[in-house]
Parts: structure tokens; sequence; C-alpha cells
């Protein structure tokens, strides 16, 4: 780019010819102006070459003069000079400032417009008055056209413009005296209409070109802004990689050697608003608790992680499930603000005896299908939702007593599981779930069932909420040594 000083007098030129005001800020505004103006000069000395030669054969097939000689001299060296002006500025614009660039083509315009104004000098006396007006036509025509390639800079046309009608007339006055100032009068005119139709020309090429500008302004400035928004969002995704490895490390713990429980969850976010967590106590009981806060996403999550800690804690000391829920109700009920709480289901079973002890606050029925008879018995929920009520209303401590004979099954859920729809808008519901179990002729896992036919069942929709199931059966004799083996089936969201 040039420097501000040498922008600055050149933007001063286009002002001045196009009525319009350029800053310092516009240097590369001006400068693809000028490199139009050349690159279109260039295209119309080429014409102008091809031209020159075959007006020549044209005067020269009547008979020669050496005016004639003189004049297609003038035309081809001037035109040369032309061409060595356009190949150093292609190759060298930046050794100079632009001003210079500027000045010297309208120099050599002006030394152009000088060679093709000599025409007239010529004599075609003698010869048909339409040829004899070829020495003034040829001129203006020449005229006419070199507006496209100068009108983008009006003062660069001006003085090529001035320049061929100046030696036009003298050159004429010359040859024929007198009698040549009346067509000379018609050329002041034609002059003052050939600078109307630049004006024009280049007030609408201005416009286009600076559309142009701003344009490619804008697209910049698009580019420049998709940019940061793609460095933001790859910011926002690594913190977010990074906020769920925490996440989930968090509220992680479980104990992975208990076969004989599995879990599912299917959040709709990164972060989930259920929890389910499953561990063992230090008399090898089985300890679980599956919680669902207000909402989902992030917010919902928050309450997960001091639930997780304390749940796990209380468990890995062998409390019991009543003193857990009524610690965690404590806790979450100082912790979350007004309005937000935690639907919960926590249980302690023993493997030994069978014995399953649950408080259940808030979440959908537990389930519990019989082996035996296939039969799926319902225990709803007896309690307010963690945190409900805070200080002002006394907990209830009151648990659900029932026991698991080996191969039956319990089943812990949130309302998401229940509550899915599809494309019509109709709940999978607990009818659906409780036949779903019912069934005995299936060729997978009971939780690998339940999880294929809800989505057969929903089919293109997507849940709403959190999805979340625990799953316990105690081992049988039978296939006790078949469990042993099993891939370890808890996981924890």
């Amino acid at each position: 780019m040039f420097s501000t000083e040498t922008n600055t007098g050149s933007e001063t030129i286009l002002s001045r010819a196009t009525g319009r005001s350029f800053s310092t800020g516009h240097g590369r505004f001006l400068e693809q102006r000028v490199d139009l103006m050349f690159r279109t000069a260039r295209s119309a000395s080429a014409v102008a070459a091809v031209a020159v030669i075959v007006c020549f054969c044209v005067f020269a097939y009547m008979g020669t003069t050496p005016a004639l000689w003189f004049w297609l001299c003038a035309v081809l060296v001037t035109n040369a000079g032309r061409f060595l002006l356009f190949n150093a500025y292609q190759h060298h614009r930046h050794r100079k400032p632009l001003k210079f660039w500027l000045r010297t083509h309208m120099l050599t315009g002006v030394l152009t417009g000088l060679a093709w104004g000599l025409l007239p000098l010529h004599s075609v006396e003698g010869q048909p008055l339409a040829f004899q007006a070829l020495v003034l036509i040829i001129p203006t025509f020449i005229a006419t056209g070199a507006i496209n390639a100068y009108g983008i800079i009006l003062p660069q046309y001006r003085a090529f413009l001035l320049s061929i009608f100046f030696s036009l007339i003298v050159s004429h006055a010359w040859h024929s005296g007198m009698e040549a100032l009346l067509t000379d009068v018609i050329f002041v005119f034609v002059v003052g209409g050939l600078l109307r139709m630049a004006r024009h020309f280049q007030s609408a090429l201005m416009d286009a070109l600076d559309a142009q500008v701003r344009l490619q302004a804008t697209n910049e400035e698009l580019a420049s802004t998709n940019e940061a928004l793609a460095r933001q969002q790859a910011q926002a995704e690594q913190e977010q990689a990074l906020a769920t490895h925490v996440y989930r490390q968090l509220v992680s713990g479980s104990d992975r050697k208990a076969s004989c429980v599995r879990t599912w969850t299917q959040p709709v976010s990164n972060f989930s608003g259920d929890l389910a967590l499953v561990t063992r106590g230090p008399s090898g009981h089985i300890y679980f608790m599956l919680g669902d806060f207000t909402g989902h996403g992030l917010p919902a999550a928050l309450g997960a992680v001091p639930t997780a800690g304390i749940f796990l804690a209380m468990a890995h000391k062998g409390m019991s499930v009543d003193f857990i829920a009524q610690e965690l109700h404590k806790r979450l009920a100082t912790l979350l603000p007004v309005g937000y709480f935690c639907c919960a289901s926590i249980g302690e079973f023993n493997p030994e005896s069978g014995r399953l002890n649950v408080w259940n606050g808030g979440l959908p029925p537990m389930l519990i299908r019989r082996h035996a008879t296939g039969h799926v018995e319902e225990y709803p929920s007896e309690h307010l939702p963690l945190a409900v009520g805070g200080d002002e209303l006394p907990f209830n401590k009151t648990l659900t007593h029932t026991s698991l004979a080996p191969r039956d099954a319990l089943y812990v859920f949130s309302d998401g599981l229940i509550e899915a729809s599809d494309e019509r808008g109709d709940a999978w519901g607990l009818h659906r779930l409780k036949a779903a179990l019912a069934q005995d002729d299936i060729d997978s896992t009971r939780i690998d069932h339940l999880q294929a036919t809800l989505d057969t069942f929903i089919g293109t929709s997507t849940p709403s909420d959190d999805i979340s199931l625990i799953e316990l059966h105690p081992v049988g004799a039978d296939d006790a040594a078949d469990e042993t083996d099993r891939p370890e089936d808890i996981a924890t969201q």
C-alpha cells in the first residue's frame, strides 16, 4: 500500500473528479479504481492500434500524403508509449506513488489525443463528401469510445478530450483556413455533450464500484465475525466437554461389582437433570438412588453434584435409607433456590435376605416384576420431593418394605420414561411400560427390551425430558455362574 500522504493527494484528485469525498482510510478504494482504469485503457489502446491501421489503409487506398504518414507514426508512437506505461504499472506499481501513475497516464493520454487530432492535415480534396468527412468523424469516434477507458476518473478523460479536439480544430483550420470556422464551432457542442456523457458514465460506474467495495467490506466483516464465532464456539465446546467430564466424575462412585443392577440414562442435553447412583454399603447391602431435579440441562444438573456426594458418603457408612433421605432433604432445601426440588427414590437391598427398603418422594411408582407369576406390582410414591417445604413441614421418613425373590426385578424410573411421546403426541404411559415388563418371550435382557420398545413407539420424535431407569434383579442359584462372568452393568449419570 502507499503512504498516507500519497493517498491523500491521489484521493483529492479523485474527489475533484467525482464530487465525492474520500478519506485516507479509502486508499485501497482508490487503488482499485486506478487499476480498473489502467485495465480498460490497455484494452482500448489495443483496439485503437488496430483502428489506426485500418484507417490508414482506407485513406491510403485513395492515395497517401506525407501528412497521412506523419499522422500514422504519431498515433503509433504515442500508443506504444502507453503500452510501455501499462507494462510498467503492472510490474512496478508499488514502487511509485499512485499520484505518479495518474499524472503519467494523463500525460500519455494528452499526447495520444494530440496525435489523433492531426488527421485533418491529410488532404482529401476531390474525394466524395462522405470520405472527406471521415477526417473529422474518426477522431470524434475515438473521443467517444475513450469514455469507457478514461471515464472512471473524469480529469483523465477531460484532458484527453480537450487535447484531441484542440489538435483536431487547429489542424483542420490549418488545412482549410477560414472555411473551417463554422465546422469548428460545432465541435464545441460535441465536446460539451461528450463531457456530459462521461459524467453520467462515471456516476453509474462509481455507484457500482461503491456497492462492490461495500459488499467486499461487508463480506470481510462477516468473515471476521464468523471466525470469531467459530473460535468462541470451539472454546465453548471445549469448556462444555471439560464441565461434562468433571460433572460425571463428581457424580460417579458406584460399585461396579454388583452385576445384578443395571441403569439406563438418556439425557436431552450434555448435562442430565436425572441422577442414577448405585453403591455397596459396608455390610454388602446394595444402595441405590434415582433423582430427578427440576428442569433439565445444566441448571438441573447443578443439584446433582452435592446430592451424589452426600448419598455416596452416607451409603458407604451403612446408614439407613430414612436417615439418608432426611439428610438430603435438609441439605437440598438449603442449597436449591425456591421452586427447585428433587423427586427421588432411595433404596437399600439385602442380597442375602432379599429384603428391600425404599423411600420414594415424587417419582412415578416403582415396579416389581415377579418372576414366578409374571405379574407387575406397583408401589406408588408416598412422600413429597426432596427440598419441598424445607423446615416448615415435618419430614416423612416412612419406608416401603418388601422383598425380592431370585430373578424378580425392581424398576425405578423418572417420569421422562413414561412421558415420552410419539409423533401424534401420545405419551408412552405407565400401562405400556407394565405391558412391556410383563412379556415373557423376549430375546434380550429386559432393560434392552424396554429401550427397544420405547424407541419403536416414539419413532422419529425426540424425548423432551431426561430418561433414567434402575433395574435390580437378584441372581438365582441357576444363573449365578453366568452373572459372575457378565460385563459390568452399572452406569451413572
